[in-house]
């Protein structure tokens, strides 16, 4: 039967293409593992990967055919590459204390149980960070960007659940949740910097108080 007039057909990418940029020495991502950045790194991974399909090969969700199995050649050579795509984004000083390992699955485990801290810590950690982070002599700009930056990191901890089983009917109502969170973050950001810079302000008139010198009014 001839498809319907105006039907759109999309064509997929399987998680098994390859294109001539996917080769052994790419780096998938500018941000390099460093050790204290694993949160950073790992969303970045994860981003870099999705948009390729191939996240199902670190995640496990893509596992190793049989042996006799014609996808068998593809698997390997997708594993392999993408051991060779985690590897070039970590330090070479850390790299020496990284188990060899060769399916990119149980690399990214051990990546993960190496450097990942526990997210009760890690909430703490990020917590009395927004409370001590200053502007001091950082622009407005830059001094926005540490504080989303902390707020996002902060929000990853605090993920939406969602359902995979195709049956409910709530997504839109948890497109709003998320909106209003991200809002809810983005305020609380602007609020800090708004009561930082009052808080200067006032240091600032308090000091010329106090340094005798007598504001004549007009």
């Amino acid at each position: 039967m001839a498809a319907a007039e105006g039907t759109i057909i999309r064509k997929t990418i399987s998680p098994y293409d390859i294109t001539s940029n996917d080769n052994p020495g790419s780096l998938i991502t500018q941000v390099k593992l460093k050790g204290k950045n694993y949160d950073e790194w790992a969303r970045s991974i994860r981003s870099a990967l999705r948009a390729r399909k191939k996240f199902g090969f670190v995640d496990g969700t893509i596992q190793k055919s049989t042996e006799n199995s014609p996808d068998i050649k593809d698997w390997l050579t997708n594993n392999s590459l993408l051991v060779s795509w985690i590897m070039n984004t970590i330090e070479p000083s850390l790299r020496s204390t990284i188990l060899h390992m060769e399916v990119a699955q149980d690399l990214w485990t051990n990546i993960k149980e190496h450097f990942s801290v526990a997210n009760g810590p890690r909430i703490q950690q990020l917590k009395a960070e927004l409370v001590e982070c200053k502007q001091k002599s950082m622009t407005i700009i830059a001094y926005y960007g540490k504080l989303k930056k902390l707020w996002e990191e902060l929000g990853n901890f605090d993920q939406i659940p969602t359902c995979s089983c195709g049956l409910c009917t709530c997504k839109r109502e948890l497109v709003l949740v998320i909106r209003v969170k991200e809002r809810i973050r983005t305020r609380s950001v602007v609020t800090i910097i708004v009561l930082d810079m009052i808080q200067i302000v006032v240091f600032r008139f308090l000091a010329i108080l106090t340094s005798g010198v007598v504001v004549h009014e007009e």
